[in-house]
């Protein structure tokens, strides 16, 4: 989880816990202890992640505590906001190099919903898409009835220039330009294209290359009865 200035204090403190972030809405956290020898195994683990180990050490061991933390968002249902109205962060998280931060845009939820059978989800960006930056949008659906490794998993990838849909890593069936608004900031997906689930589950982040910039929280979208 990415949150501005959260943990604090930064840097390794192994025997501090950690509170959680004032997240909107409220999320009910659970909290487990971590013994000694498990934070060295932790510890251990983000050393070995070396490229980002070695330009945001600090903010990767400030996650090394006395704690777990453990929390969901409530699931949504149509039309209603998936997160409180507001502006995207425009601050790029510390842990991004200088070259990162200066292509930084910041992602919002805006609202999720239904127009008839296609689901929608709109977001706000910090600033306009440059060039070399792209916006994902990723819903994958959920039905009982089916094995969950067999549904659609969805990604609509959106740059400057244009878009594509992919599930998985394949171009899905019947996907057509018409599931994207102009510039993509809301696409518009056909529930049959998610396999006419009884729950989507929603993210969206900002990147350059492979390197994620900024990102919402994933969200549980409760569906009316299939259709």
């Amino acid at each position: 989880m990415h949150y501005r200035g959260w943990p604090a204090p930064s840097g390794l403190h192994e025997a501090a816990t950690l509170a959680p972030p004032p997240l909107a809405p409220a999320v009910a956290w659970t909290t487990l202890p971590v013994p000694p020898s498990a934070r060295a195994r932790k510890r251990a683990a983000l050393q070995a992640h070396a490229t980002q180990y070695r330009y945001s050490a600090d903010y990767l061991l400030s996650f090394v505590r006395a704690n777990e933390l453990f929390g969901d968002f409530p699931a949504l249902a149509p039309a209603a906001p998936s997160e409180p109205a507001g502006s995207p962060r425009s601050e790029p998280p510390e842990e991004l190099t200088a070259s990162e931060r200066a292509a930084f845009v910041g992602v919002e939820w805006r609202a999720v919903g239904l127009e008839g059978d296609r689901l929608v989800v709109s977001t706000v960006l910090s600033r306009p898409l440059a060039e070399s930056v792209e916006a994902s949008f990723y819903l994958f659906g959920y039905r009982w009835d089916r094995p969950f490794a067999g549904m659609p998993k969805l990604r609509v990838e959106v740059g400057l220039l244009g878009h594509r849909v992919l599930d998985q890593d394949r171009r899905p069936r019947g996907a057509r330009s018409t599931w994207c608004a102009r510039y993509a900031r809301s696409p518009r997906v056909p529930l049959a294209a998610l396999g006419r689930p009884e729950r989507a589950f929603l993210s969206a982040r900002t990147s350059v290359a492979d390197v994620p910039l900024d990102w919402t929280s994933w969200r549980v979208l409760e569906l009316p009865a299939s259709r």
